[in-house]
């Protein structure tokens, strides 16, 4: 399931796609990204959502990483996302990590 919070939110049928905009917050399995604008494009046949595009600069948390880019896309099968432009990472936590090896 995905969840979508934001100040303005408007679907279009025709198109597949919702939009929303101002203070854009979403959670997708361990995905939670943020930004001012987000469109989620549904794939045309089974109407389920497909990606969503963060056209702007905006930032990408999971499992203790944080991205923040100039764009962000996330799909959903496969599980994914890219970030482009400016792209800053913050780690938090490398499980696994040894750095004495």
């Amino acid at each position: 399931a995905i969840e979508i919070w934001s100040k303005q939110q408007q679907y279009d049928n025709k198109a597949n796609t919702a939009i929303a905009n101002g203070s854009t917050v979403i959670h997708y399995s361990t995905y939670k990204a943020k930004g001012p604008k987000a469109v989620l494009l549904a794939n045309p046949k089974t109407k389920k959502p497909d990606k969503v595009i963060f056209p702007a600069r905006s930032k990408i948390y999971d499992d203790g990483k944080s991205i923040i880019a100039d764009k962000i896309v996330i799909t959903f099968n496969p599980k994914n996302f890219t970030a482009e432009g400016h792209v800053k990472t913050q780690i938090d936590n490398l499980n696994g990590f040894d750095a004495d090896k």
